[in-house]
Order: structure tokens, then sequence, then C-alpha cells
């Protein structure tokens, strides 16, 4: 190699290694600054957690304060619930407490036994009836018995349509009174007006349930049915106006021919 040669070589070589320097030392300034930039970034966050924007200094939460207050929360959540209960069951507890003092001032009694024509204990207590009135009241209720069930009777038609013979089936349509009833229940509180007096016929008929004198004296449609079997009956009471079922059943078929006699032809 000669001289010239030579210092060509020398040069390119003092060039490479000061580009490499440079790079070098630009490499290193540079993953300096984006070392300070994190450390910067990092010291940003801390200030933000710690101080508020107006400046003022907050406590960053540790993880037991953070437990602290969780627990706290869960607290509260717990006493609201239980005073929510608390307050349901007293006011439970309160009218629980007024029904029973209605109950004592007005008890719920009904006016006949389930046989609908004597008068039942309850009621005859209630109303402070003596002996005799007790006798009297009875035999009023068997006569309003007697009286609404030959109307009801003389109400029933055969629903030819439905009825099979062969099959030992009968149908019977009683359609509601005129009145819906009226005059038959009058005539039974007028008599027990002559009997006990106006203030004790109200106590004894407050819980008059008026099905019980046959579909409420006369004022809702009836349907009946007989089958064969001769066991039981079907009815049905209607509302005469709609025509939608209002009370439905069974009864033994013999309670009804006690009460019935004759009056209906039953197979």
């Amino acid at each position: 190699m000669n001289k010239n040669a030579a210092m060509n070589v020398i040069r390119i070589s003092l060039v490479t290694v000061t580009i490499g320097a440079s790079l070098a030392v630009a490499i290193l300034q540079s993953k300096r600054a984006a070392g300070y930039e994190i450390e910067n970034q990092i010291l940003r966050a801390k200030r933000d957690v710690s101080t508020g924007a107006s400046g003022d200094i907050k406590h960053q939460q540790t993880p037991s304060t953070a437990l602290a207050s969780s627990m706290d929360d869960e607290s509260k959540e717990a006493a609201r619930i239980a005073r929510l209960r608390e307050a349901a069951d007293e006011s439970i507890r309160q009218q629980q407490e007024a029904f029973a003092i209605e109950m004592a001032k007005n008890p719920h009694f009904s006016l006949t036994r389930a046989d609908g024509t004597s008068l039942s204990p309850e009621a005859a207590k209630t109303a402070g009836l003596d002996a005799g009135q007790q006798k009297a009241v009875n035999f009023i209720l068997k006569k309003t018995m007697m009286e609404v069930s030959a109307d009801f009777a003389s109400r029933a038609m055969i629903v030819d349509a439905e009825s099979k013979s062969a099959n030992g089936l009968t149908v019977y349509s009683i359609p509601a009174r005129r009145d819906r009833g009226k005059e038959l229940r009058d005539r039974l509180d007028a008599s027990l007006d002559s009997e006990v007096g106006q203030a004790k016929r109200k106590i004894l008929t407050r819980n008059l349930d008026s099905n019980n004198f046959i579909a409420g004296f006369g004022a809702q449609d009836v349907r009946l049915e007989f089958s064969s079997d001769g066991e039981t009956y079907h009815f049905v009471y209607l509302n005469p106006l709609s025509g939608e079922p209002s009370c439905f059943g069974s009864h033994p078929l013999a309670q009804f021919q006690s009460q019935f006699g004759d009056s209906f032809e039953i197979p």
C-alpha cells in the first residue's frame, strides 16, 4: 500500500469512528431523555393524585384505608336495611293491633249456622239476645228459609235442550227475581225488628251472607244440574246482567231433597 492509500484508509477509519461516536452519544442522550421523561411523568402522576385542581393536598388512599372505607359503606347499608325492616315490622304490628281492637268492638260472626235455618251462638251472644228472643229468631229464620225455598222452586224451569233423560241428566234454570230479592229481605228485617228491635236486628244482620238464603233471596240467576249418580248436585250462581258466574259448587243431593222435597224432578 502506498502512502496516499494509507492516508485515505486512516481518514475513512477516523470518519467512521467519529460517526459511530456521535451516534453512540445521540443514542445515550436519547435514552437519558426518555428516562427523564418517564421519571417526570411518574412525578406528575404522583402530584396529580395527591393534589387537587385547586392545589389543595389530598391524601392518597392506601389499601388499608380503602378496605376501611368499603367496610364503612357496608355497615351503613346494613344499618339502613335494618331500619327499614324495623319500620315494616312496626307497621305490621300496629295494623294487627288495630285489627284486634276493631274485632273486639265488632266481632265477625254469621247470623245462621251452616244449615242456614238456625241462629248461630256467636250472633245471639253479640246481639245480647235472651232465651226467648233466640227462640223467636230461630222461628223467623226457619220461616224465611221456607218462603225463599218455595219462591225459588216456583221460578225453576227445565232446560230441555241440555237435559238428557237417557243419561239421567236434568238441568234447571232459575232466573233471578225482578226485585233481586228485596221484598224477601225486607220481610226478614221487619220480622226481626218486631221481635228484638231495630238495634239488635242491625247487629244480627251486620254480617249477613245473603247467599245463605239461596242466591241472595233471588238476586242471582241459578243453574242446577242433577245426574243419575244420586250422590250430589251441582249449582252455579250467575250475574243476571252479564251472565258471568259468581259462585259455583256441589252439595249432597240428600241435603237438597230435605230442603225442597219433591219441588224438583230429580232423576
